[in-house]
This record gives structure tokens, sequence and C-alpha cells, in this order.
């Protein structure tokens, strides 16, 4: 036992003498075996796993987006990245241990005087004898790419390079550097990169899909679907990974259906079924192949068949959703975009959790609706749809704006039907208006009751596979407005567009969306609590839409509150004018809406701009009579408006437009003036300037640049008295700010000057007036005792002014407080009293009279004073005319 012990420790007392005599200082044979076996098969392997595992991770979480075409790599993602940070970590700090502890680059010990062979003068010329070292700097700088720390991925790469140029290494460090070249949106340097791989005749064949997997990449970037398939093709034949087998493969059959090309399309497909792929690419190329089948004139029902089969087969049951929209692309492909919109609808009833494809069906049937135009249920599935998709989904930023400006016109087109309804029920007999509430109360519950049962009814259905005909709902074919569902949604949409999908309630999805329900109600009581209306003047909201109070409270029964509804349809059908005009061209329906808005308004406040608005769309359309009607009217109905003067003169705009570069032309050369000194001219332009151009934006430039050069010919207070009167003429333009450095610059370098003109100031402020009621003022810092105070000037008025009936107010002023002893018939009363007061010591007992001051002023000063809250300015006035 003890000669066991005695062994075991002799050969750990062994690896430790040669651990210790290996150290990467020296460059020997044994260093460089003990180093490069450490480095592989425990420092490098632990790193290159933990980096498999990483992508073993992001492939296996990876979310594909079927119905688009696939990205080639999945490092696109970075929520997905984020997910695999801690792998790329650790291969990054197991990187570095291996080139902080085995790197060699000490040169080996020769004989002096040896004559060296070339392999050997090669051997003695490297920079590292670690033949691992590369293989780390390689696998940092995967690592780091995907963590999205790209620069110091390409530093790596870049080091690999050039210190590594004739290994294997350096042509993948250059594939990765493609590959970060596109990410940063650098596509000609990377083709730059990979087309010089290309020509390389000592390229790796082993490495060969990498470079074309890389080419793949940037031709789907650039839509050159042929040169990606080839592309794809060329990576297919020495890949080994079965993962990007069968990823490359379903790529290839999208893109083959992309250019039309479904037999190909269709074997490709086969080809990722064959490779055995998770369920979901499995059921994704099932189903693309039924979409590319083709018998003839018998295609459509065989793809019918397949799906219905599809259907049936229990492992798709979570995938319902995209096989019904799947039929529905069916339909839509044929013209038949009634049963497209069945089908799509189906799917959405279906596909709640799939939010990626409830996305995508909900814009599907959005953009049905919009080509139709039908703009009120297109409103409704481009909000729905903009619920879940986020910044990143492609083309964000037009479906967000065109979702916004349906559901600005939807609120428009709500409203005119509200009014229009309530208008209509407010001319009809009380016991007819309860009696249709109460049935109105009655319909919905109904027929809430019928969605809810027809939906889970559809739900079970689907569920067993079963096809049937699916009904967009139609409650009732009319206009009146208490049975629009789209109504009944409208303040919903804000939740929606905040928190995602939610469950679809009240039948609000129907076919007919001109119907409305009566659940949108006007804001009418939260704008006149911010406007300070009582309460009791606005009917307040009622929550209950089963109560018939709910129905009753926006029906304008007195005229007031019709002659609002008015103006609300007015506003309405113009603004519904302007979108339909201005951001969805939809130039029939914006001639609709002016029409209406005139024929049954005229002479309403936006009469003209409609006007010009017809005018313009007969233009667009050639249509000449509607042209020359509109023209007609607003030369005769508008002499005077700018359109008027536009049409009579095509050139009036071009003539403004020169006038205006003309003006603009005056002021720089006379503000060049202004800087060259020459302020004669500068003042007598400016006045001209002034005189010809009154309404222009400049003037207030030209009067500070005229008040400045007669300025600097007065005298100080005559000059600071000009720029303050200025200041009081354009409080709020850009040219306050000089004058008033301008001012203060002054008043510093002639404080006398700045005094007279503030005496000036007060002169012109308050009036002396000595028979008016005045005030004694004592004012003090808020810090001072003010309650001490007020009893000592209580004491001195008892002791002095017993019979006078004195009293004595506080009121607030800036850091100080104004104790106001009142009232003196006039000013020679209140001045024997300031003189006697402002002499006695006792008035200042316990109470600091630093900062402190003792003045007269008249009531009506008084009030002056404190709305200018300046009392400096007063205290002059005081001066000259008290004391």
């Amino acid at each position: 036992m003890l000669r066991k012990k005695l062994n075991k420790y002799g050969l750990l007392f062994a690896l430790l003498v040669l651990a210790v005599s290996c150290s990467p200082k020296k460059n020997t044979s044994g260093t460089r075996g003990f180093h490069n076996l450490t480095a592989r098969f425990n420092i490098l392997f632990n790193g290159a796993e933990s980096y498999k595992k990483g992508m073993y991770n992001l492939q296996n979480s990876y979310k594909d987006n079927y119905t688009e075409v696939l990205p080639v790599f999945l490092y696109h993602n970075k929520d997905q990245l984020a997910s695999i940070s801690t792998e790329m970590d650790r291969s990054i700090k197991k990187a570095m241990k291996l080139i902080s502890m085995h790197s060699i680059t000490a040169k080996p010990k020769i004989e002096e005087d040896k004559e060296l062979s070339d392999e050997q003068r090669e051997f003695y010329n490297k920079n590292e004898y670690n033949k691992w070292v590369d293989d780390a700097y390689l696998l940092m700088g995967k690592a780091h790419f995907h963590k999205q720390e790209y620069d110091q991925a390409q530093e790596t790469f870049n080091y690999v390079v050039a210190n590594f140029p004739k290994d294997e290494n350096a042509y993948e460090a250059k594939i990765w550097l493609a590959r970060l070249a596109i990410e940063k949106k650098k596509i000609k340097e990377a083709e730059e990169i990979l087309l010089a791989l290309e020509e390389d005749v000592l390229f790796p064949k082993h490495l060969t899909d990498e470079k074309a997997s890389t080419f793949a990449s940037i031709a789907l970037l650039k839509e050159d679907y042929q040169k990606a398939i080839h592309d794809l093709k060329v990576a297919l034949e020495t890949i080994h990974s079965k993962y990007y087998k069968q990823r490359y493969n379903f790529i290839t059959a999208q893109l083959y259906q992309k250019i039309n090309e479904p037999a190909l399309a269709s074997k490709y497909y086969q080809a990722v079924i064959k490779l055995d792929p998770p369920y979901e690419m499995t059921f994704n190329a099932r189903i693309n192949m039924a979409l590319t089948y083709e018998s003839g004139a018998g295609s459509r029902k065989e793809i019918e068949k397949q799906l219905q089969k599809m259907l049936r087969d229990d492992k798709n049951i979570d995938y319902q959703d995209q096989i019904y929209y799947a039929w529905g692309n069916l339909y839509f492909k044929s013209g038949n975009k009634k049963k497209a919109v069945e089908y799509y609808t189906k799917s959405t009833s279906l596909g709640k959790a799939n939010t990626i494809q409830l996305a995508i069906t909900y814009l599907k049937i959005a953009d049905i609706y919009y080509e139709i135009p039908d703009y009120v249920p297109a409103q409704s599935y481009y909000d729905s749809a903009v619920g879940i998709i986020d910044v990143s989904y492609p083309n964000y930023s037009l479906i967000y704006a065109k979702s916004i400006s349906l559901t600005n016109l939807v609120t428009h087109i709500q409203t005119v039907a509200l009014e229009d309804s309530v208008q209509v029920l407010s001319k009809l007999p009380k016991p007819e208006i309860y009696a249709l509430v109460d049935n109105i109360i009655v319909t919905i519950r109904k027929t809430e009751e019928e969605a809810r049962l027809k939906e889970q009814e559809q739900r079970e259905q689907a569920a067993m596979g079963t096809q049937q005909q699916y009904e967009i709902t139609n409650t009732n074919n009319t206009s009146f407005y208490f049975y629009n569902p789209t109504a009944v949604n409208s303040g919903r949409q804000e939740f929606k567009r905040k928190w995602g999908p939610r469950k679809l309630e009240d039948n609000w999805r129907r076919k007919n969306k001109s119907t409305v329900a009566f659940e949108a109600v006007t804001a009418d009581a939260d704008e006149a609590e911010e406007e300070g209306e009582a309460a009791e003047d606005k009917p307040q909201k009622v929550a209950d839409k089963y109560s018939r109070e709910y129905y009753l409270m926006n029906i304008p029964f007195t005229d007031s509150a019709l002659a609002e509804s008015h103006t609300k349809i007015m506003n309405a059908l113009f603004e519904m004018g302007n979108i339909y005009f201005n951001e969805l061209k939809d130039f029939d329906k914006a001639a609709d809406a002016y029409t209406k808005l005139i024929t049954r308004y005229p002479d309403n406040e936006f009469e003209l701009q409609a006007y010009y608005k017809l005018y313009s769309i007969g233009k667009i359309k050639e249509d000449i009579n509607l042209v020359a009607l509109y023209q007609q009217k607003i030369i005769n109905e508008y002499p005077a408006s700018n359109y008027a003067k536009v049409l009579g003169d095509p050139e009036y705009f071009k003539k403004i437009e020169q006038e205006e570069k003309k003006y603009n032309n005056l002021y720089a050369s006379v503000y060049a003036l202004f800087e060259q000194q020459q302020y004669s001219q500068v003042a007598n332009l400016s006045k001209q300037a002034i005189i010809d151009y009154p309404e222009q934006a400049l003037v207030p430039q030209f009067d500070y640049m005229l008040t400045v050069s007669e300025g600097l010919s007065k005298d100080t207070v005559s000059f600071i008295s000009d720029l303050q009167k200025l200041l009081s003429k354009y409080p709020k333009s850009d040219i306050t700010e000089n004058a008033k450095i301008l001012i203060d610059y002054l008043q510093n370098i002639n404080p006398e000057a700045a005094k007279e003109q503030k005496i000036i100031q007060a002169k012109e402020l308050y009036v002396l007036n000595m028979g008016d009621i005045h005030f004694v003022i004592i004012s003090i810092p808020k810090s001072s005792n003010q309650n001490q105070m007020m009893f000592n000037i209580t004491n001195f008025n008892i002791d002095n002014f017993g019979e006078n009936d004195l009293k004595v107010m506080k009121s607030d002023f800036s850091q100080l407080a104004l104790l106001s002893v009142t009232s003196f018939k006039d000013a020679a009363e209140a001045k024997i009293y300031y003189d006697k007061i402002s002499d006695n010591a006792e008035l200042w007992r316990d109470v600091n009279k630093q900062g402190s001051t003792i003045f007269i002023i008249s009531r009506n000063n008084f009030e002056l004073l404190k709305k200018e809250n300046n009392l400096e300015t007063y205290l002059l006035f005081f001066e000259q005319n008290f004391k």
C-alpha cells in the first residue's frame, strides 16, 4: 500500500515538474508537444463544446416564419442571440485562457553557425508555435459575432488573417468577415471578399458550403432568386450538417415556388421530408407541396383534397390555422377573394396562439378589403395586426401609418353615422324611442349569444376536421347606427394597439361593416370636464350597454345639442375627404365626402377648401366638367382668396415666391451692411423695408437693426429706452435675446444711465396722485420674524396713532413680505406716519433690519407694483417724489 502511494505521489510530482519545465517561454519539442496537447484536448475542446451547445440551442429555439422565405443563417434575431450569450461568453473565456497560457512566441534555440534549410528557416520565422492558437482566435471571433459584438469580432478575424495567412482558419475568418460586412449593410465589401476567395486556387474544399451559403444570403438580400438557388445547390453538395441540409433544401424549394417552378419546388420539399426534420418544417413542406401541385383543370380539387386530409390528421391540430390560411391562398390566387376571406377568417379563429401567422392573416384580409376598397373592415384588421407585430416586422412603418389613417377615417365615418342616427331619433315620440332602444338591447344580447355559440361550434368542427361553409355574420343589412359592430369596438382600439390581440367578442368582425352598434359614444363628458364645464351641463356616460340610458344620452333633444350634432357631421365629412384625398388617394370617395359636405352645409367654414379639392380631383381624373364647375365657383364666390388668384393667374404663386426671394435678398444685403457697421444705410433701408413689407416675418429683425443703428448716435438712456420698447413690441421674437444682452451691456458700462433709465421707466409706469389714498409699506425678508414685526408695528400704532384706526396687513412679494399700514387719506398724512415710524428704533426689536425698506405708495400704484413684481423700479419713483 505504501509503495502504491509513493508511486502515485511520484507520478504527480513528475507531472508537476514537467508542467513547470514546459513554460510557454521555452520553445522546445517538449514544450510544444505539451502545450499543443493541453490546448487542444482541454481548453479548446471545452470552448468549442460551449460554442456547439450555443448553436444547438439557437437551432432548437429559433422560430421561423414559414410564410416568408427562410433566412439562410440564424444570427439576425437579437432576442434569439441573447439566449445563447452565456455559452458564447464561456467560449470567449476559454479561447482567451488558451492564448494567455499556451501561446508560444519564443524562438527555438539553434546552434550557432548552423546552416538552416528553407523549411527550418520558415519554421524559425513563425510568429506562433502552438498550432491551436489560431483556432482559439477564430472561435473567439465567432463567439463575439454571435453576441453581436461586431467590432471585437472584426478585430479578431482580421488578426487571424494577418498572422496566420497560410492556415485554413484564415480562409474561414475571411468568410466570417464577409458575413460581418453583410450584417453592417456593406454588401459590396462582402461580395469582394467572397469573389477573392472564389478565385483563390488554395481555398479549402471543405469550406465550400460556408462560402456558397454566404453568397446565397447576399443573393436573397438582392432578391436574385436564381443566383440564390445556384449558391444553395453548391452548398448542399458538400454540407455535412443535417440541420442545414434541411434548411437549404427548404429555402431552395421556396425560391423555386417564387420563380413559378412548381415541379422543382415540389422536388426539394420532398427532399426536406426525406431528411426527417422537426414536424413544423415537415408540415410546412407538405402544405407547400400541396399548393405547388399541378394536374390540369382538376388541380384545385386535388389540392383541396390534400388539405382536407391534413386537417383530419391529429398531428396537425396545432397547425389548422396554417392549413386554412393556405386554403385561403388557393382561392385568392384563383381570383375568388370572397372565398379567400372566408378561409382566412377561419384561420384567425383558430390561430390565437400562433401570433406570427395571426398577424399575417390579419394583414392579408386587411389588404383585400383595402383594395376593394372597403375601409371599415380593412381598418379593423390592420389595427388587429398592428396590435401583434412590432417595428422589426417588414414594412411596419407603412402598415402602422395605414392603420392610423384608417382608424381616423373610421372614427369620422362613425361620427356621421352616429349623428345621423341620433338626429332621426330626436324627432320621434319618446315612447317609440324607448321601444326601439329596448328592441336594440334584446337584439344585441341575442346576437352576442349567437356569435358565442357559433364561434364555439366552429372550434369544435375544426378540431374534428370537418369542412363546413363559413358564413361571415351579417346580422342586419342596414346602415342604422345602433347595429354597427365596428362602433361597438371603437372604444377598444387604443387597448388593442397597446396590449395586442384579445378575444373577439360582440361579433365585431361582421361582413357588413356599414352597420354599427351604439357602444361608440363621444367624449363630450370628458372634454366638458377638461374645459371646466359643470357636470350637469353634459349628459354623463353610462357604462352598462344593456341599459336604456346608455343609448339615450347622445340623442340631441335640444336646439343647441342638435346644432352641435350638425357641427360634428360637418367636421367629420371634411376630415373624411382629406383622408381619402391626401392619405388614401381614393379620389372618388374624397369627391363624395366633399360633395356631401357642401350640399348638406352650404356656406360652411370649409367650403372654399372643399371647392379647391374638388377642382383638384377634376384635374387628376381629367374631368373637364368638374374642373370648370369648381373653378367658376371659386372665382365667383371667393374672388379675394389665394385660390381664386391662382386659378385666375397660374403664375400667382410663382410671383409670390419671387417677391419672397426679393425680400430675403434685401434682408441679406441689409444684414451684411449691419455687420460692416454701415449704420446710416442700414437705418434707411430698414425703415423702408418695414414700410414696404409690414406683414413679413423678418420685420422684427429689420426693426432691431434700425434701433441699434439709430441708438448708437443717441445717449445711453435713450438707447436703452428704445431697446426696451423693442422688447415690448416683439416679446417672443428671435431678436429678444440680443436686445436683452445689449441692454445689460449698456447698463453695466454706464450705471448712472441705467439708473436714469429706470427712473424714466418708473415715471412712465407709476402715477403721482397726492390726493389718493396711500399706504405705508414695511418690506422685510421672509426669513425675518414677520409676526414679531407685525406686533411691533401694532404697538407703535397704538402708542402714536391710536385715534387713526390703522390696520396692518401682510402680503407676499417674491422673497419679501410686505407689511402694509392702511389707510391714509392722502400722501401728506402718510408722510407724517412715515417720518415718525422711520425714526423709531423700537420697531426693529427682535427683528433683523437688514434687507428691509419703508416706503409710501398710493393704492393704485400698489396694485401696479404687485402686478409688475419689481420693487427696485418703484423705490426709484418713491425717492424722486417723497424724499
